[in-house]
């Protein structure tokens, strides 16, 4: 806590006369100190530009004490926090009109071996990003790295474990799930642990918090000893995969990973049997690497410019969208049948450049039938209704206009993560629609899928970082399947514990 933070609070406890006097003091250092420790602008908007807001104050914490004295200022000028990392959730969970918190330069990391649990961990500030903790994972003696993660290495780890987010090991969990501990200053200034040695229950709670438990200061993750994995890229006609449910399973069980895409038009003309799929998978092996060093650098900074000059086309597109089926075909002949061994982080972030594209994006979790039989007609729906649209005449529209994908991940026991389950080794499908920023129709088009994807008792629910508030009817919906097991009446209790007030509780959402 910086001096002039101390000196108020200690004279404010202790000499009440001069409260009123020291606290106009206390004003004009705050303003002093303004432009070292607030942002100058008070105007915020997410990464992809779709929530924007207006904030009464941006702060930039760089301590614990810094968060503990903005809060402290919340409670006592009577105004609402939220949070942001990265700003890569498309939902508005860090929209505010009160006070918001950049969390980058919250980025500290120690890794130590923990004889209890006996592995490795990573100790985490919230404003780490994935790639800042992989090369130091890498670096370490000996070499580490975590087990899962996204895809995106850009975006931070008090964002990835607020709402849940996942990776693609069909053997592993959700990332909130890797962790041992959490430690989040609440509503009352006070720094509070959580693990499942403390209160199991608060950890289910605390594992994916939507932010509204307090600010999460850091967090302990498993990590394990480097390993590699073989990373194998195969393109397939849709009409020879997307009736075969035992194949799918076969696919699944039998790798480490899975990450399934659809782009639209992939072919010549508008017929979906001529397209094709492009299937990733992982597996652990001890092959000696075939991309790595300076090769492996010299792809990343090609991804990077491939992405970055795709943008101004895309662009376009959405302009112009009668060359979206054109501009489509030409864009998938980039991809490419290989098997390549990597090490586990450059396998698992196989992509550079993905945030130079600006688009939204609307993700379902659902669980996955023993036979797998519940996995495809919600992907072929997709590709029906986009084919139905795009020969409707006279006025043809292509409101998706750039991938489906979908992975597969073991449960999660965080009460509000959208693959929960008591089984921890039941398998759950995350399934995606993503299309260019300010694409018409978007919105209409996702709604429909997403009626489709709930419809029949099918129990799915919306990833928390993305788009799902424009869904209609959606937050019934969430209600409705959270009522098994009392999950959202479990998590309220918890929550109202640390934060009777709603400090944290800031939009409708």
């Amino acid at each position: 806590m910086r001096n002039y933070d101390v000196v108020y609070v200690y004279i404010n406890s202790t000499v009440p006369q001069f409260r009123v006097r020291f606290r106009m003091t206390f004003e004009m250092l705050n303003q002093f100190f303004k432009k070292l420790f607030f942002h100058s602008t008070n105007v915020w908007s997410n990464w992809a530009g779709n929530q924007i807001s207006k904030p009464e104050q941006i702060f930039k914490p760089k301590t614990l004490e810094d968060l503990q004295l903005i809060i402290a200022n919340a409670r006592r000028n009577s105004k609402h926090i939220r949070c942001y990392c990265s700003g890569h959730t498309w939902s508005s969970l860090s929209v505010t009109n009160g006070y918001l918190l950049d969390m980058t330069d919250m980025n500290k990391i120690s890794i130590e071996y923990n004889k209890e649990y006996e592995c490795w961990t990573a100790t985490v500030e919230s404003g780490v990003s994935v790639e800042d903790l992989d090369n130091v994972l890498k670096q370490h003696n000996p070499s580490l790295a975590v087990s899962s993660n996204t895809v995106i290495n850009s975006i931070r780890y008090g964002g990835i474990i607020a709402t849940g987010c996942h990776g693609a090991g069909t053997n592993s969990h959700t990332i909130p799930d890797q962790m041992i501990k959490i430690e989040i200053v609440c509503a009352d200034g006070e720094l509070y642990e959580f693990s499942d040695k403390i209160n199991k229950l608060e950890m289910s709670a605390a594992r994916v918090n939507l932010g509204v438990l307090g600010i999460i200061y850091r967090m302990t993750l498993k990590v394990e000893p480097m390993f590699r994995l073989r990373m194998t890229d195969t393109l397939l006609e849709v009409q020879q995969v997307t009736s075969n449910s035992e194949y799918l399973k076969q696919l699944v069980l039998n790798s480490d990973g899975v990450e399934i895409f659809y782009f639209p038009f992939n072919s010549c003309g508008l017929n979906s049997n001529n397209d094709k799929i492009w299937i990733k998978t992982w597996e652990r092996t001890n092959d000696n690497l075939t991309e790595s060093g300076l090769p492996l650098n010299f792809k990343r900074l090609s991804q990077n410019l491939q992405t970055g000059f795709s943008e101004p086309l895309f662009e376009t597109m959405v302009k112009h969208p009668s060359i979206t089926p054109h501009l489509l075909y030409l864009l998938f002949q980039i991809i490419k049948e290989e098997s390549n061994v990597l090490l586990a982080p450059d396998a698992l972030h196989y992509q550079q450049g993905i945030d130079n594209i600006l688009c939204l994006g609307m993700e379902f979790i659902f669980k996955v039938d023993e036979q797998f039989s519940n996995v495809w007609p919600k992907w072929n729906y997709v590709i029906s209704k986009t084919y139905e649209l795009a020969k409707k005449q006279p006025t043809p529209s292509y409101p998706f206009n750039l991938t489906m994908e979908m992975r597969f991940i073991k449960s999660s026991q965080a009460l509000l993560s959208p693959a929960y389950d008591q089984n921890k080794d039941e398998i759950y499908c995350a399934i995606e629609i993503v299309s260019i920023k300010n694409s018409s129709g978007f919105n209409e088009f996702s709604n429909d899928v997403a009626l489709n994807w709930i419809s029949n008792g099918s129990k799915a629910n919306p990833h928390w970082a993305k788009m799902w508030e424009h869904l209609n009817g959606i937050v019934p919906y969430i209600q409705q399947t959270h009522q098994q097991d009392n999950l959202l009446g479990q998590f309220n209790s918890i929550r109202t514990k640390y934060d009777p007030n709603g400090l944290f509780f800031d939009n409708k959402s």
